[in-house]
């Protein structure tokens, strides 16, 4: 598939799974900023927020071939930074 901006969060979740690098790379192309901002809000740290969302992402792309319970991907990403920034409290 050659534009994944047209593909949706659950077909990029599936090619994913599939270790195709191009729907990691739409996906964080999709959600970085977002996520930054709301890591932002809670740590007024940016560089902290940045490494937190980094995690997340890293997290994701390791954890692409297990069978991840993922059926809102919006939903489980801002989970997985709260759950990053309470680790960090």
């Amino acid at each position: 598939m050659g534009d994944h901006k047209t593909l949706s969060d659950n077909e990029l979740l599936q090619l994913l799974k599939e270790s195709d690098h191009s729907a990691y790379n739409e996906i964080y192309r999709r959600y970085f900023y977002l996520l930054y901002v709301h890591a932002y809000k809670k740590l007024c740290d940016e560089e902290q927020a940045k490494d937190v969302v980094q995690d997340v992402f890293t997290n994701l792309g390791f954890n692409r071939g297990f069978s991840l319970p993922i059926s809102n991907l919006a939903g489980y990403l801002f989970t997985a930074v709260r759950n990053k920034i309470f680790d960090l409290f």
